[in-house]
């Protein structure tokens, strides 16, 4: 097969094998700030490749490493995509030995062909809970959380939501 041919043929692939490649389960290292809203939400989670630090509202969880010790993620995220860090160090005023990052998405996301609609200014939502016992992390219905039929005031769980406009990779400025 001649060159020009070869050159042809991997011009017209290789884009189709790019967004192959992009779909799928979610690869890399999970970084990104996240600003919290709301009564109590003030704040931010700041999630390094190697350390997390969370301010939500009067609450203090400095910067500390972490292990991830449970992680369902895609490219590009679908509801109920979840990663969970257990603090190694608690600092001072921080009760939260486990955090979670849930990802939902709303009603309103979703276009009428069931596709996400992207790059329209709309809100792509993550929720951050934090757990005061591995116990509490376990017991959490996280699947319901995303459709807002979880109280968890009553379960004495803290938890923000986090909402962005656009499309951030991966939901907020990257981190290192």
């Amino acid at each position: 097969m001649p060159m020009r041919y070869l050159a042809i043929i991997l011009a017209i692939l290789l884009p189709l094998g790019q967004e192959v490649a992009l779909a799928g389960a979610y690869k890399g290292p999970f970084t990104g700030v996240f600003y919290g809203q709301g009564e109590g939400c003030w704040g931010g989670l700041f999630i390094r490749t190697r350390t997390i630090q969370w301010y939500p509202g009067n609450l203090m969880c400095k910067r500390t490493v972490y292990t991830i010790i449970d992680q369902r993620l895609h490219t590009p995220f679908e509801n109920n995509d979840h990663i969970v860090f257990r603090l190694h160090h608690l600092s001072k005023g921080c009760p939260f030995p486990y955090v979670g990052l849930y990802y939902y998405q709303s009603g309103d996301e979703i276009g009428p062909n069931g596709k996400t609609l992207e790059g329209l200014g709309i809100y792509y939502d993550w929720g951050v809970v934090g757990f005061e016992s591995y116990r509490q992390y376990k017991n959490f219905p996280y699947k319901s959380y995303g459709k807002g039929t979880v109280n968890t005031a009553l379960m004495n769980i803290t938890s923000c939501s986090l909402p962005y406009l656009d499309k951030p990779f991966p939901y907020g400025k990257p981190m290192r």
